[in-house]
């Protein structure tokens, strides 16, 4: 009975490890001008493909984005856009191509952090047939497809959050550099002002005089 129970905890612990170790984590790349980067990700019919992206530096913040299934067709496709989530049920089995595109730039570099998430609760079944799995470990593998969410949701919001540090980092310059340029500007004018007032009034007095 122990090592029943011993057994299980070890099948237990190797579904919850083999789930959990399918998640999904962060790219981040750098695009030059006028490249493209493809990523490639395998899914299952019926599965949820996540894919979600954000343009952490560079120009206007934008790239092109276009997924494309197995069989050639587009699934998504977006221009010029700084960030994104795109979420869609794989219709065929294999390789899935994710391309980023800075086509758009001739001198701008971007970076671009990118998740994806090509799993669901239908693959996380497949590790075991429904006879094997008992309450427990159906427990164990919503519970891991929860986490995944999680880690998809965490990646992302992550890489929005550098990118509004960027933005905000980058406003921050900018606001600087027009006030010092303004202060200077305002004491430009002033100094002209005087040399122009000091140049005007000695000569109308000495007008006056004569």
């Amino acid at each position: 009975m122990a090592r029943r129970r011993v057994m299980e905890a070890v099948r237990a612990a190797l579904l919850v490890g083999a789930l959990v170790g399918a998640g999904c984590g962060a790219i981040g790349f750098e695009l030059g001008p006028r490249a493209v980067e493809c990523l490639y990700e395998d899914a299952r019919k019926g599965s949820q493909v996540s894919v979600a992206f954000a343009v952490t530096s560079g120009a206007h913040l934008d790239i092109d984005v276009e997924v494309t299934s197995p069989s050639g067709s587009v699934v998504y496709q977006s221009s010029r856009e700084g960030e994104g989530k795109y979420v869609f049920a794989a219709e065929h089995d294999g390789t899935y191509k994710f391309c980023f595109s800075n086509k758009m730039s001739v001198v701008a570099h971007k970076a671009v952090r990118v998740v994806i998430d090509t799993g669901s609760i239908d693959d996380l079944q497949s590790l075991a047939t429904k006879s094997n799995l008992d309450a427990v470990e159906q427990s164990i593998v919503s519970i891991a497809h929860m986490v995944r969410l999680v880690e998809f949701h965490q990646a992302n919001y992550r890489q929005l959050h550098e990118q509004h540090l960027t933005t905000v980092a980058a406003t921050n310059v900018q606001v600087r550099v027009w006030s010092m340029l303004e202060c200077l500007s305002v004491f430009v004018v002033a100094g002209l002002q005087v040399l122009f007032i000091k140049r005007t009034f000695p000569a109308t007095r000495a007008s006056r005089i004569v």
